[in-house]
């Protein structure tokens, strides 16, 4: 066995709805026992409690969002560091599926753009590009020679 196999790796999908981040974080949960965490399900947990405390209606998700962003502007891996914090309890090997363009310049985790022909592509720099061009295999072989996954293999 590969003694890197139990080093910690971090991956980040970012892309637009229907990219295939979902499908590439189930894929890495699958095949190589990653943990898959989602930053928006502790926001939404976060916002939740808010609207609690409210007496008036509001939309759990237009607060999420707010708690969101403002979580980021306090310092721009808020989210991530709690939602980090929560997931090394259950992995070394932790893969976050919703990555906000805002957040995705981080040192934390490795951070890949998904980008599929028909879905609005994200414009972010210095973030390596995974292309979902064809069939869902021809994905996960993409998948396959990503480098953090490159070392799970030898």
């Amino acid at each position: 066995m590969n003694p890197q196999s139990n080093q910690k790796i971090i991956i980040g999908f970012v892309g637009y709805p229907g990219s295939g981040k979902t499908a590439a974080a189930e894929f890495l949960r699958d095949h190589y026992r990653f943990h898959i965490a989602h930053i928006h399900n502790r926001v939404l947990d976060t916002a939740k409690k808010l609207c609690e405390e409210q007496k008036e209606e509001t939309s759990i998700e237009e607060v999420a969002h707010k708690v969101r962003y403002h979580g980021a502007k306090i310092t721009p891996n808020y989210w991530i560091n709690l939602t980090l914090m929560e997931a090394a309890k259950e992995s070394s090997r932790i893969v976050i599926d919703d990555l906000s363009a805002w957040e995705a310049p981080t040192q934390l985790i490795k951070v890949y753009q998904i980008n599929r022909p028909g879905v609005k592509e994200s414009t972010l720099e210095n973030v390596e590009i995974v292309n979902n061009t064809g069939t869902l295999e021809g994905f996960y072989e993409s998948l396959k020679k990503l480098p953090e996954i490159r070392i799970l293999e030898t």
